[in-house]
């Protein structure tokens, strides 16, 4: 939910909500680089919370690229983690700098000279030797590593690939590919990737641990990797997994509802309760808003909320009802026998013992989704710090979600 309410602000800033926030709290800078700022408000916070969520799902789309950083935003699809390592003395920072902006095409010279093999590396400062690390020849650049040193010439001459005629002297490494692209197959082209990544790594290696593998090694397990990874993505295709969100109910044995829950942020001191009363039609009839002071973790504020939440059955006299919890660790914690070894015992012993007194009331867990009129209630007692109880009438605050929870299709 919170990643939801950062993605509103990305994909739509020139909404009410996403300038408003811009100009509070990142004026001068994108939403990835935005900070807390000086009194943040409840909201604020959630979604910067929400923020690595976001940030480990979505991607960039190449425009201009003058907003992408080459090496820290994930923009290359095919890329693990999206992203390259950025090598040593390079001036390279954005996405536009690799492109030809009057062309409005990649700008080879500089995409091509990224790989450090010895021979790039000279043009950057390095003054050792240029010798290949598999075999006697002395000149390491890309058409060797990949087409001429007798490794990668024994791989390529051989099915499926067959290209021991294009395997020139003065061969052009990215013409060569260009010309794989268009005249191999698809599946022989993808094997072909596998092995120029493999005889890269190979000679990485080499270079790093001493140790190399031979020709045959390198096909057996390039090939593995790739029926691998097409099967993951086959099962991927065949079996799409859809998760059904799960939403507020009536209790099936007509009992009230009351769902609590507790706002609270890391190294805050403060927290907010909130609660609502439905009957077993699923009408309203209550609700409370209340913060709370010199807290310290969110599980003493979750446990704070059904305290509290017994408070107002009490004076309403409620006997029978559910008490629903989005907290799974609070609702095991009050079940568990021994919660006198657990955190937070003197406030378990006191709901234990409200609910000696009453027979007839459960507490259970229900995730976040059920739980959206506490949730809403619990952020407004942590942000404007009052109590409020309200009987019968519906206040504005909850009045979206509360018409939300009731108008979802059983």
């Amino acid at each position: 939910m919170l990643a939801k309410q950062g993605w509103r602000i990305l994909s739509n800033p020139v909404s009410l909500i996403a300038r408003l926030f811009k100009a509070r709290y990142f004026p001068a800078c994108f939403f990835w680089e935005a900070e807390l700022g000086d009194a943040p408000s409840f909201s604020w916070r959630s979604i910067l919370q929400g923020r690595p969520v976001l940030k480990a799902g979505v991607q960039w789309h190449v425009g201009d690229g003058n907003n992408i950083n080459i090496w820290c935003d994930k923009w290359i699809p095919s890329c693990p983690q999206y992203r390259i390592q950025k090598p040593p003395n390079t001036n390279l920072e954005v996405v536009a700098d690799l492109i030809d902006a009057r062309a409005r095409v990649w700008n080879t010279l500089k995409i091509r000279d990224l790989l450090p093999t010895k021979a790039t590396l000279l043009h950057k400062g390095y003054t050792g030797d240029t010798d290949c690390l598999l075999c006697p020849a002395t000149f390491e650049d890309r058409a060797h590593i990949f087409c001429k040193c007798p490794t990668a010439q024994t791989i390529l001459s051989a099915p499926p690939f067959n290209l021991q005629a294009s395997l020139l002297p003065r061969l052009n490494f990215i013409e060569w590919m260009l010309e794989q692209a268009i005249n191999l197959k698809h599946d022989t082209f993808e094997k072909l990737l596998m092995i120029l990544w493999a005889l890269w790594k190979n000679r990485n290696n080499k270079f790093w641990d001493g140790c190399a593998q031979t020709s045959t090694d390198i096909v057996f397990s390039s090939f593995s990797w790739l029926d691998e990874f097409r099967k993951a993505r086959h099962d991927a295709a065949a079996k799409p997994v859809k998760m059904q969100k799960k939403t507020w109910k009536p209790d099936p044995e007509k009992r009230w509802k009351l769902n609590v829950d507790g706002s609270f942020l890391p190294n805050q001191t403060k927290g907010g309760l909130g609660g609502v009363l439905r009957d077993g039609d699923g009408c309203f009839k209550a609700t409370f808003t209340q913060p709370v002071h010199h807290v310290d973790s969110a599980k003493q504020v979750e446990l704070l909320a059904i305290k509290e939440g017994w408070q107002l059955l009490q004076s309403l006299k409620v006997q029978s009802v559910v008490i629903e919890s989005n907290c799974l660790e609070v609702t095991l914690d009050i079940e568990n026998q021994r919660y006198d070894l657990i955190d937070y015992s003197a406030i378990i012993d006191d709901i234990r013992m409200t609910m000696v007194c009453f027979p007839g009331v459960q507490i259970c867990f229900a995730p976040r989704t059920c739980n959206a009129v506490a949730y809403r209630l619990a952020s407004i007692a942590f942000d404007d710090n009052y109590t409020s109880v309200w009987i019968d009438k519906v206040p504005e605050c909850i009045l979206d979600v509360l018409q939300s929870d009731c108008n979802q299709p059983t």
